[in-house]
């Protein structure tokens, strides 16, 4: 089956300009029961089979273009693996034509190939090897190679005692550190945590850039964004071809006729009323008409993807039969806890179908879902070290007497009168233009080294450029302000002062979404907010803030309202984890998805 080429899509391209192309491909896998019915396929072949075939792959044809992403969707045994090995070399096609133009590197199972008694550094060496880089070649870029994978504290250390996480880091760094022409990437980037995910796919985006191929296959439709376009294979062949957005509500239109239709296998005699799963077992449309029922207005399908993007999958749900009840989503962070690196996930879109909504029992559809989520990712020692939400006090308190929350922190919203522009201020705050201002990222980077150096007795999200471009630039229909706020000094010298994030909130004041400074610059950031306020005839200027955050813009003399918002940490694993940090996260607006 033909897929969508470049030429149906509107673009001219020469032989030159293909990195893969693929015509009429098959691959058949042959099972013999017996050696003795292998050796007689060989002899007698000709006259009678002895074998059971098996087509993984059935005329598949497509072209894939020097500097494209290629998304491959399909279910388990849709022959999404068998393609990319077909490319990679690993397996020679049954019939049709397979051309390849330039070096492929593949990246399956992550942690394949290393030899777990050899140290990080020297599995960096035998990897180079073993895909034939040159000695001096990677000697140039084994520093560039620690530094990517940010594991440099353990990279003399044996693999063996390495997490799964830092396979991951340890890995996608070698294989891309001598940028193949084609890079072939099998279910590998989900699991990695959110801070490598960001700079793992801005990696790919920098190799697509640059004229690079990648395949992408990845059962978490949220990581299709990077794609130029996608494929779904189903059984074997191609079931669409195009723009990802199109393929996508295609591929989960069909998923949506499969629900319903249960499992041929026999059910057991007694069976719970409701069981947790996977959300990759349901999907995107079913999570989206349950967020609709449950909070009365649609979630854009973009924006569920942007949220869930570097998770490995968008969360937990709960399933009646075959029908979704409930569901528990998590979204990565990285960041610092009194000033060391750990893993965080936000609680996000925590929802109950009406219908058993008051169920609140043990065995019911909101406490299965969390606490199969932190039951299985939130604990020392697990995919998350920490987790955090936005849950509103009702919420919150049925999870403590549930034993699966205990509350670590509050909300609190504080509120400063606009400053007049007339008030002689010493800064200047400049709109951040990021289609033209080329240093931002270099400028937040830097007010972030700053910002660190103040926050080792807190709880806190990291506040990198790739973070908060990845929060408020590349969030569909973003609608935030973001401005620089620098001093001038009596002879003209200009130092940055810090960032801040705004949003405008039609009659109801600006909201101050996020800052990045150190605490220093506190004061003078929230008098620069007012006075934007003021620019923008606002009647107020107000934020989210936990206590610790607002103990940074105390001397502003906020008016400060309570919420019903409070913060929970997981009870599940080690109850003792989560309340080292209590009191003492630093959270504002921006750190929620939803605001």
């Amino acid at each position: 089956m033909e897929g969508v080429t470049p030429q149906e899509e509107g673009r001219a391209c020469t032989t030159s300009d293909i990195a893969v192309s693929a015509r009429n491909l098959s691959k058949i896998f042959r099972t013999y029961e017996t050696p003795l019915e292998r050796f007689k396929q060989v002899l007698f072949g000709c006259k009678r089979r002895y074998c059971k075939e098996y087509n993984a792959l059935n005329d598949i044809s497509f072209k894939l273009l020097k500097g494209e992403v290629l998304g491959l969707v399909g279910r388990n045994g849709a022959g999404r693996s068998t393609l990319l090995r077909l490319i990679s070399g690993m397996l020679t096609p049954t019939s049709g034509e397979l051309t390849i133009q330039g070096k492929v590197v593949a990246i399956s199972e992550l942690e394949a190939g290393f030899n777990p008694k050899f140290t990080g550094r020297e599995n960096i060496y035998l990897s180079a090897a073993v895909t034939g880089v040159s000695q001096k070649e990677i000697d140039d870029k084994v520093e560039e190679v620690i530094e990517f994978s940010g594991i440099r504290t353990f990279i003399d250390l044996p693999v063996a005692t390495y997490s799964s996480g830092m396979c991951v880091r340890l890995a996608f760094s070698i294989a891309t550190s001598v940028v193949p022409d084609i890079l072939l990437i099998d279910e590998a980037l989900p699991v990695g945590d959110g801070d490598f995910a960001r700079r793992s796919f801005a990696h790919i985006a920098a190799m697509r850039d640059a004229g690079k191929t990648v395949l992408l296959c990845t059962h978490s439709l949220c990581q299709l964004d990077v794609c130029t376009r996608v494929i779904w294979l189903e059984q074997g062949r191609i079931g669409g071809s195009g723009k990802p957005d199109q393929v996508i509500s295609a591929y989960q239109s069909f998923l949506d006729q499969l629900d319903g239709k249960g499992s041929a296998e026999k059910a057991p005699s007694i069976k719970p009323r409701w069981r947790p799963a996977s959300a990759d077992d349901v999907s995107q449309t079913a999570l989206l008409a349950l967020f609709e029922q449950v909070f009365g207005f649609p979630q854009n399908p973009l924006v569920w993807r942007w949220k869930y993007r570097f998770a490995d999958t968008p969360g937990t749900v709960v399933l009646e039969g075959e029908r979704l009840v409930a569901f528990c989503g998590g979204i990565p962070r990285e960041g610092l806890v009194f000033g060391q690196p750990e893993s965080m996930v936000q609680m996000g879109d925590v929802m109950v179908a009406k219908q058993v909504r008051g169920i609140l029992s043990k065995k019911g559809p909101f406490y299965l879902a969390i606490k199969e989520f932190f039951g299985s990712k939130v604990g020392p020692g697990l995919r998350y070290s920490i987790t955090f939400g936005f849950p509103n006090e009702r919420a919150s308190k049925v999870g403590v007497i549930r034993g699966i929350y205990n509350i670590v922190d509050k909300i609190v919203e504080p509120r400063w009168a606009p400053l007049s522009s007339a008030s002689q201020q010493p800064y200047i705050s400049s709109l951040i233009d990021t289609a033209t201002d080329t240093s931002w990222q270099q400028q937040i980077d830097v007010l972030w080294q700053a910002m660190k150096q103040d926050i080792n007795d807190v709880a806190i999200g990291c506040r990198d450029s790739l973070w908060i471009k990845h929060r408020y630039i590349d969030r569909p229909n973003a609608d935030y302000l973001l401005y620089f706020v620098t001093s001038q000094s009596e002879v003209g010298d200009i130092a940055p002062v810090g960032l801040l994030v705004l949003k405008r909130h039609e009659n109801n004041g600006m909201e101050l979404l996020d800052v990045v400074g150190p605490r220093s610059s506190a004061p003078v950031l929230i008098n620069a907010a007012r006075q934007i306020t003021a620019t923008d005839q606002a009647p107020y200027l107000f934020a989210w803030a936990t206590p610790s955050t607002l103990a940074w813009f105390a001397s502003t003399a906020p008016q400060v309202n309570s919420t019903e918002v409070l913060i929970p940490g997981s009870n599940v694993n080690s109850p003792e984890h989560a309340l080292r940090i209590k009191d003492r996260w630093w959270l504002l607006g921006g750190d929620s998805d939803f605001r």
